[in-house]
């Protein structure tokens, strides 16, 4: 359990290292991406200050940071094709982040069924996150 969640920041912790050696001529894709990270970052945090408030139960907390990581995984895979990209069809890492994110609001649905501030705090955080992801795939398709 330890060890998932210290993954899980060192990915964190990575992801904008990662985004920074984009190449100059990309800086509004480098910087939406940096968007991703930190929409995801705060999702995060969202989901501890909830768990430390009690507002979620900590199997409840355990089990959203785990549904957590796939989309952090798959926003660093995205990050590198995001630096290395020039143009072209959508990027598959970008399709399956969007795939991740849904599955993610279902993993969130489902391990708080009622509606309530917490269900309601971590759907804003994922929204957020997947605003970021929109605006990136808007700037793929937009690309000459």
């Amino acid at each position: 359990m330890r060890i998932r969640l210290a993954r899980f920041a060192l990915l964190l912790l990575l992801l904008p290292i990662v985004a920074a050696c984009g190449p100059k001529t990309k800086p509004t894709l480098v910087k939406v991406d940096e968007s991703i990270y930190l929409a995801v970052k705060a999702l995060h945090e969202t989901a501890v200050i909830l768990g430390q408030s009690g507002a979620i139960t900590p199997a409840q907390e355990l089990t959203i940071q785990e549904a957590i990581l796939p989309v952090t995984v798959l926003g660093e895979q995205a990050t590198r094709v995001i630096v290395a990209w020039v143009s072209g069809p959508t990027p598959a890492e970008l399709v399956n982040l969007v795939n991740e994110m849904g599955k993610l609001v279902e993993k969130v649905v489902a391990i708080l069924p009622q509606q309530d501030g917490a269900r309601a705090a971590l759907l804003a955080k994922i929204a957020k996150v997947q605003q970021a992801i929109v605006t990136i795939l808007l700037i793929v398709r937009g690309a000459p």
